[in-house]
């Protein structure tokens, strides 16, 4: 009985630290998004920029709610749509300058 209490918590602590690399991950993809921002012309840095950091912003949101909805998979597709719009303006960027 006691066993199986400690592989359920070893478990639960496994789950906890693998999902914790991707708020890691994206938070730094957060920061580096608000430091690149910074960089865009202003008009641009109040149009597209804001809607980047809400969009970067989305994400944390998303992978958050993924594990407790019923529908993970919308979650899931609704982060990989987030972070191709994303990495299509960065890709792009050099028309924002």
């Amino acid at each position: 009985m006691i066993l199986v209490f400690f592989a359920q918590i070893y478990f639960i602590i496994y789950i906890i630290v693998e999902n914790f690399q991707i708020y890691k991950d994206v938070s730094e993809l957060i920061k580096r998004v608000f430091i690149i921002i910074k960089k865009f012309l202003r008009d641009y840095e109040f149009t597209i920029g804001k809607r980047i950091q809400n969009t970067a912003l989305d994400c944390i949101d998303l992978i958050y709610r993924a594990p407790k909805h019923k529908n993970k998979q919308e979650d899931l597709d609704n982060l990989v749509a987030s972070l191709d719009f994303i990495s299509y303006i960065f890709y792009n960027k050099q028309n924002l300058h």
